[in-house]
């Protein structure tokens, strides 16, 4: 009796093991579905068939064992997307700071290289000139370039704050996350990453807003 119940076991636990080996073509979320409820099913198998009816109690514990192996399937499923979710968000952070930080650093470097120039010129203005209208004929030529480089510049401002704004916003949702659930290393040091990269992008932020305020007080000046 003990050996048909041990043998019951042992073909139902082999079933549910074929059953797992017929996983390897699914998605990683169904494979991991699938493992669970085979695993569930032999273990249920093996406890069911203990029962004094055992052929009974095996097929009701390979039920009730597939049931559980689902449910444990399932949330170890649902936890292995949101960590390749989060990975793939920060990830994402990352590119689209490091990408805009290096588009506002380029642009930096062009407007110090316009303001420089800008004040050259402006300071030149009162020995370069003789008459009174050709001081005042370089200098609206001066403030024309001045305030289109104001516009410009202050449109790119306006647009950087709303990116930063998004990336921060991204940032802290990923640091909530991390404090809600398990964290591991790799996330971890992407958000780190992530965070470097958006104070990167901030900081290149300050200096077009400083450059900003020496070409409104350039565009405020007078030639004499």
């Amino acid at each position: 009796m003990e050996l048909h119940r041990y043998g019951i076991a042992c073909i139902l636990a082999a079933i549910a093991a074929m059953a797992c080996a017929g996983c390897a073509n699914m998605s990683d979320p169904n494979r991991t579905r699938a493992e669970g409820t085979g695993v569930g099913a032999g273990i249920g198998a093996g406890i069911g068939a203990l029962a004094s009816n055992s052929k009974t109690g095996a097929l009701i514990g390979a039920a009730v064992g597939a049931a559980a192996g689902y449910a444990i399937g399932d949330s170890v499923a649902d936890k292995k997307k949101r960590y390749a979710d989060a990975e793939d968000r920060l990830g994402k952070v990352i590119a689209d700071a490091d990408e805009s930080t290096k588009q506002t650093h380029a642009a930096n470097v062009k407007l110090a290289s316009d303001l420089l120039a800008l004040k050259r010129q402006q300071d030149l203005l009162s020995s370069r000139y003789a008459s009174a209208s050709a001081k005042q004929t370089a200098l609206n030529s001066q403030k024309q370039k001045t305030q289109s480089l104001l516009a410009v510049n202050t449109q790119a401002l306006s647009s950087l704050d709303k990116k930063l704004a998004d990336e921060r916003k991204r940032v802290n949702e990923q640091r909530q996350a991390l404090a809600d659930d398990d964290a591991s290393s790799s996330r971890v040091a992407l958000l780190r990453t992530a965070e470097t990269s958006v104070n990167n992008l901030g900081n290149e932020r300050d200096v077009l807003s400083a450059s900003l305020e020496q070409l409104k007080a350039i565009d405020q000046r007078r030639a004499y």
